[in-house]
């Protein structure tokens, strides 16, 4: 990929934007009429998860069910239901999101990591056309506990619930990835602790390094602060040369 001084290429971002389309539907047309300016230098992802190169953007204008889902998820923690009424389509979802934080709050990290994949992952798997009837919709975690979800539901409460724990924005990240074994786009929590990527997988109910896993090639993961475009790292042979560009 080239770069002049911080920015992507035209022909850069629009092979961004066709390939973030088709795994999560964007505003295609702001990256490829200047959202990229924002775009910084390319780094090795610190930690790097995935063997990926990654670059960022602090724009998070292209990823907007992601900040939907943000805005949403405020407006039910500080709202309210009317003086002296109940919501009752809303007590259960979010009485067990209350408890499920409140237990995870005093755990260690890896504890906190292992009982907020074990809980979460017990919840149903239902596609968004059952759901919702729309190809892909993002839920906040009382949708999801009380509707049941997909892959990105599964990572946005497992990042949400952490955020609530304790964790910081810059230790947590939802990366949209390609399952190589089984053709399909799926989503995945990263959790940065002790120096490692840890891998929080609604597959997987094991909480394990992201350097053992070699079937996700990630396209792009995002925080409340960014988000990042990912590239495969350069293979190194023997001696830990790279193979010259052509």
């Amino acid at each position: 990929m080239h770069v002049a001084q911080g920015l992507l290429r035209r022909p850069a971002m629009a092979a961004l934007a066709a390939a973030l389309s088709t795994v999560l539907p964007l505003p295609v047309a702001a990256l490829n009429e200047g959202a990229g300016r924002s775009w910084e230098q390319p780094t090795a992802a610190d930690p790097s998860f995935f063997a990926s190169i990654e670059t960022r953007s602090a724009d998070l204008t292209p990823v907007a069910k992601w900040r939907a889902v943000l805005d949403r998820y405020t407006s039910d923690r500080t709202g309210a239901c009317p003086a002296g009424t109940v919501c009752p389509e809303r007590a259960w979802p979010e009485r067990a999101w209350s408890e499920l934080v409140a237990a995870l709050r005093p755990l260690a990290p890896t504890a906190q990591l292992q009982r907020v994949t074990a809980a979460l992952n017990a919840t149903a798997y239902v596609t968004d056309r059952a759901n919702w009837g729309v190809s892909d919709y993002w839920q906040t975690p009382a949708e999801f506990i009380g509707r049941g979800g997909d892959c990105e539901d599964f990572a946005i409460a497992k990042y949400l619930a952490l955020r609530e724990a304790g964790w910081t924005a810059e230790d947590l990240r939802i990366a949209v990835v390609t399952d190589e074994r089984r053709d399909v786009a799926h989503a995945v929590l990263i959790a940065s602790h002790a120096g490692k990527a840890l891998v929080l997988d609604n597959l997987n109910d094991d909480v394990i390094e992201a350097r053992a896993v070699h079937h996700y090639r990630p396209v792009f993961s995002v925080s409340e602060t960014a988000w990042w475009w990912h590239r495969p790292a350069p293979v190194r042979h023997a001696g830990g040369a790279t193979p010259a560009s052509r």
